[in-house]
């Protein structure tokens, strides 16, 4: 079984040689070639991998290599459309494309993350595709395992429906007395159960509402900190430029449509209710790319279109704060295009790649361009976020204390500030951080509205600006 390299060692090596000049119809050839590939790859993903089960790795096409947490069979995931479980999958991992023997490696995964047992087949799908690994970060001993069968509970008063176990966190919904919910999880206090209403949505209701069923006790515990297998993992790619734009090397990350998923990728929080393309590039940092929806990098809100860069150190771990906030370019949107050609059945929902035109407009909205006013905040569970919003700075500022002003979210008993500083905690309307020791050269902020310490809304990032130049000398195009 091969593998190549450890997945938390990045290596890179250069070699020189001489020049070949290739004539307008043999580089017509290769790319002719590389399409050939890339299709007849993708083609066979579809039949190899459809309808795969949840918590399920799939061996999509030839080369993929894994290790696993205990001895398999000399057979065991060697062939195209093999099904390993993801209990015991250690490492998964993609060979480059390799025109000369028709070789470009891809695996898919169905990840359970935090969704429900009461959610049956909605899975995160992970898709490994070229030079690329993916190692599991959830110990087999820690991983939550949750196959049991959901417990029907009849619910004893109207009831209100909660984001987390506790009464200090937002309301989410509400049930009527003599209603039926479906439970997969209990709280470590015992105190609360996790509920499925509405058919979609997720939250938690006190024990003391529902009526004493005794399968309750069957239920296992859920807390903050449990994951399933490859909830939380490693990434490794290529940083180097594959031999053609159809077939590069990455992961891409789709959760179920309108539903939101936590995963932890190398040490940094990602909350997605949408898809999204991760990739390391030189300089050791792992990029993170909105494909559609948004997403939620660490304490960066990152819109659909958009990349973020997270520092890595020599292990592989997050090492410092978030980067490079900006829009996608057209040729980085161009090397994205293989993904609205992954076949349907593999995919929660088709992709469609955002345009230029509604990157550019989403970065107006963004930066206040002609869109009559910062936009409204974004409702973590519950209602009333809509005039909660960043107000200044929005245009550029220097490198010196800088005070930051948003708009009051109703109900809220604090606010959160971040920024590539560092976050900062407030009651007020305002704070004020020291940016003269900042390192790199640009900067975007956002708030949290908080009741109670629990996150109740969430303002929109604002676009990075230059530290050193006043007004700030572009809106992020492709010339920045």
């Amino acid at each position: 079984m091969r593998l190549r390299y450890l997945p938390l060692l990045f290596t890179l090596s250069l070699m020189l040689g001489g020049i070949t000049i290739f004539s307008a119809r043999s580089s017509l050839a290769q790319e002719n070639t590389c399409s050939t590939v890339v299709e007849a790859a993708l083609a066979a993903v579809g039949t190899n991998c459809s309808d795969l089960s949840r918590n399920n790795a799939c061996y999509g096409y030839n080369n993929v290599a894994a290790t696993f947490t205990e001895t398999v069979a000399e057979d065991f995931f060697t062939q195209p459309s093999d099904v390993a479980g993801l209990a015991t999958l250690q490492t998964i991992e993609s060979a480059p494309l390799d025109t000369a023997i028709n070789q470009w490696g891809v695996a898919v995964l169905s990840v359970q993350a935090n969704i429900p047992n009461t959610l049956p087949g909605q899975a995160v799908k992970f898709i490994l595709m070229g030079d690329a690994a993916v190692t599991n970060a959830v110990p087999p001993e820690e991983a939550l395992q949750t196959g049991g069968e959901p417990v029907n509970l009849t619910i004893l008063v109207a009831a209100n429906i909660r984001s987390r176990p506790t009464t200090n966190s937002n309301v989410v919904g509400s049930v009527q007395s003599g209603a039926t919910l479906p439970a997969d999880a209990i709280s470590t206090d015992g105190e609360w159960l996790r509920v499925v209403f509405n058919e979609i949505n997720v939250g938690w209701i006190n024990r003391q509402l529902v009526d004493n069923n005794p399968d309750i006790t069957t239920l296992p515990v859920v807390s903050a900190e449990s994951r399933t297998p490859m909830q939380a993992f490693y990434l490794t790619t290529s940083i180097g430029e594959s031999q053609c734009n159809e077939a590069p090397s990455l992961l891409m990350v789709q959760g179920p449509d309108n539903l939101t998923v936590n995963l932890n990728a190398n040490g940094v929080d990602i909350q997605l209710s949408s898809t999204a393309v991760l990739q390391l590039k030189s300089g050791n940092l792992l990029t993170i790319i909105i494909v559609s929806g948004s997403g939620r990098v660490g304490n960066v809100i990152v819109p659909a279109g958009f990349v973020v860069d997270v520092p890595l150190d020599d292990e592989g771990n997050q090492n410092g704060p978030l980067q490079n906030l900006r829009p996608l370019t057209p040729e980085e949107l161009e090397k994205l295009v293989i993904l609205e050609l992954l076949p349907p059945n593999l995919l929660n929902y088709p992709i469609n790649l955002p345009t230029p035109e509604e990157i550019q407009q989403t970065l107006a909205a963004l930066n206040n361009g002609g869109t009559g006013g910062p936009q409204p905040g974004i409702t973590i569970g519950g209602q009333g976020c809509e005039g909660f919003r960043i107000t200044s700075p929005l245009d550029g500022w220097g490198v010196q204390v800088t005070t930051f002003y948003w708009d009051a979210a109703p109900g809220a008993t604090s606010y959160r500030l971040y920024t590539s500083a560092g976050s900062v905690e407030t009651t007020n309307l305002n704070a004020s951080v020291d940016l003269t020791n900042l390192s790199g050269n640009t900067l975007s902020w956002s708030v949290d509205a908080l009741r109670d310490g629990q996150v109740i809304c969430s303002s929109g990032t604002s676009i990075p600006r230059d530290l050193s130049i006043l007004p700030p000398i572009c809106a992020v195009t492709s010339s920045c």
